[in-house]
């Protein structure tokens, strides 16, 4: 959610607009000078959990259907043959 608000009020409410981003991070106020957005108060973006991006692709690939039968095919091995041959993706 985002608001506009001139630089005058932010500066007499600093407190309460720092209060609004602790509850809600996701908040964005846009700081006005007469009447032309200046710059964006936001919240300090929290840092990455180590290993958390791991464990959701580690999840995702749990639910994902395994391949059935046959053999796999090695597209490294034939990229510009995907890519730029008969039928190809940039083709």
């Amino acid at each position: 959610m985002e608001r506009r608000i001139a630089m005058t009020e932010a500066r007499r409410e600093l407190n309460r607009l720092v209060g609004q981003l602790r509850k809600d991070p996701e908040f964005v106020f846009t700081l006005t000078l007469r009447g032309h957005p200046v710059a964006a108060l936001r919240a300090v973006p929290q840092p990455a959990v180590p290993g958390l991006a791991a464990k959701q692709l580690v999840e995702l690939i749990s639910c994902l259907p395994k391949p059935r039968g046959g053999s796999r095919t090695n597209i490294s091995s034939k990229v510009k043959r995907y890519l730029y041959g008969k039928g190809g993706v940039l083709n």
